[in-house]
């Protein structure tokens, strides 16, 4: 109902009750008209002196009822959606004195009613994919009435190599899913609120078809997984490597002493190989193993297209140096490890590994 105090009013109960709509609409606002776009469910306000106002797609809010109204927490089921990357191109600046307001979200938000403000505990959403594989989890809004969390259609981006001088922007980046069902599961303290969202291939863009997203998808993930593997060899060198440092000036050992230092060094060189280790800047011209996967991996899972002959080349050359560095680094282990543990053992300054079952207690 319109109101020309500058307030929009809604009733849950055929007019006996009313609540006044907030949705950031300016104070003071005349509003002399409302209507609904039936294609997208958008309320369209029309004002005196504060233009066109649009509250996209309020599907919640016309099913609302005061039954749902008196639930602690209610997940609305979301449409099908398209799986896209965005629909929209971006805008030029607008005249002088001009405003213009940006188009409404390609990939529509998920949407859930608070009957009041979440003071204590977590509010998240969690995907999970056909297999019941945790895909994303997105941190969610307390307030007190409908909220929305908008999720980019994307998994959680792979663990990658850390430790460099360089920041690596592969953490930030993630394979958009396939199309599929997937469950979605609010998180509301210590309660469960589950409900589905069923993305689509968009059929009608004849420039990225199935097989080509099909294809798209298995190259990103292929990188993706070196990401991993590459981020496992540069873990497992740095716990070495720091348990030698917090040791090194306790040895009085020289063998030993030496060992360790060989030990580390040939560590480090490894480790210099798989990631930028000496410059400090972004844009400094230091690309080792971990900045070449992140140049093909950002350019396949941001594009939508097949991917190129090229780029799986270049996905199959980085994944048999990764399994180099993998190899090398189970080497450089099985050079030294054990003596430089069972030394470090004797001197107390390791603890003793547990016995497994079948050992034999030493006497």
């Amino acid at each position: 109902v319109p109101s020309e105090l500058g307030q929009v009013y809604r009733s849950l109960d055929g007019g006996t009750t009313w609540f006044r709509m907030k949705n950031k609409i300016p104070e003071y606002a005349l509003v002399r008209d409302i209507t609904i776009q039936p294609a997208t469910n958008d309320v369209v306000i029309a004002t005196h002196g504060r233009g066109i106002l649009i509250l996209d797609d309020v599907t919640p809010m016309r099913k609302m009822t005061k039954q749902i109204a008196e639930k602690n927490v209610v997940l609305f089921p979301p449409a099908p959606v398209s799986l896209t990357m965005g629909n929209f191109g971006g805008g030029g600046f607008p005249g002088t004195g001009g405003w213009v307001a940006p188009n409404a979200p390609s990939i529509p938000p998920i949407k859930y009613y608070l009957k009041d403000r979440v003071n204590s505990g977590d509010v998240k959403m969690e995907v999970y994919d056909a297999q019941g594989k945790l895909v994303q989890s997105i941190p969610g809004t307390k307030r007190k009435g409908i909220n929305f969390i908008d999720w980019n259609l994307k998994m959680k981006p792979p663990k990658i190599a850390t430790g460099g001088t360089k920041i690596d922007f592969s953490g930030f980046l993630a394979p958009m899913v396939m199309p599929g069902e997937y469950t979605l599961k609010l998180k509301v303290g210590d309660s469960t609120y589950t409900s589905s969202i069923k993305l689509m291939h968009d059929a009608a863009n004849k420039d990225f078809t199935l097989a080509d997203r099909t294809a798209q998808y298995k190259a990103a993930m292929d990188v993706y997984k070196m990401h991993e593997q590459l981020a496992a060899v540069v873990d497992q060198i740095s716990v070495k490597e720091k348990l030698i440092k917090d040791n090194l000036d306790k040895v009085t050992d020289s063998t030993l002493k030496h060992n360790m230092q060989a030990y580390s060094e040939e560590l480090e060189k490894l480790r210099a190989e798989c990631l930028a280790t000496k410059q400090k800047s972004i844009f400094a011209d230091e690309k080792r193993l971990r900045e070449e996967i992140t140049e093909v991996y950002a350019a396949i899972v941001g594009q939508e297209a097949a991917p190129s002959n090229l780029q799986l080349q270049r996905v199959t050359v980085l994944q048999q140096q990764v399994q180099t560095k993998e190899k090398s680094g189970q080497q450089i282990i099985k050079k030294w490890d054990d003596s430089v543990m069972d030394g470090l053992r004797k001197q107390g300054l390791i603890k003793p590994e547990p016995l497994k079952p079948g050992d034999k207690k030493p006497f």
